[in-house]
């Protein structure tokens, strides 16, 4: 039962996360991470049950969530998971210097392909192969969220 309930949990954190325009999203957010993204969000002192409930399942969403690159724009190159084929679907290497970078650094905006020499002299080889195997879309769109 308590796996059941953790499931049910992170179902409600699932759609905090791709369900942004409902009132209980809207309401959560006002209320506890206004200026974060719900998998960065803190807990807080003075939280109501059902957000400290469901802010306690995010662990098993933040372990299966993996980015889709749109734009890229909101993706951080360091920090989100992002790359399908990897472990935990982010980099296997620690890069310092890309910490504030976001993954739209790494695709050429006008023809919409991944900036390759930059990539390969960026990153270990098996990194940077597995982020040209990603696909970009022709037309930008905003980057999702997608379970892993």
């Amino acid at each position: 039962m308590a796996q059941f309930n953790i499931s049910l949990l992170a179902k409600q954190g699932w759609r905090l996360l791709n369900d942004q325009d409902s009132l209980v999203s809207q309401v959560f957010k006002a209320k506890y991470f206004s200026n974060e993204h719900f998998l960065n969000s803190r807990l807080g002192n003075s939280s109501s049950y059902v957000w400290k409930s469901i802010w306690a399942a995010r662990g098993v969403l933040d372990k299966r969530l993996c980015w889709r690159v749109g734009t890229g724009f909101n993706i951080s190159i360091t920090d989100y998971a992002w790359i399908p084929e990897a472990i935990n679907f982010k980099l296997a290497t620690v890069i310092n210097t890309m910490r504030d970078c976001k993954v739209n650094e790494l695709i050429d905006s006008n023809s919409r392909i991944w900036k390759r020499e930059f990539i390969k002299n960026t990153f270990e080889i098996v990194d940077a192969e597995r982020i040209l195997r990603i696909p970009l879309a022709q037309t930008p769109h905003d980057d999702f969220l997608t379970w892993g």
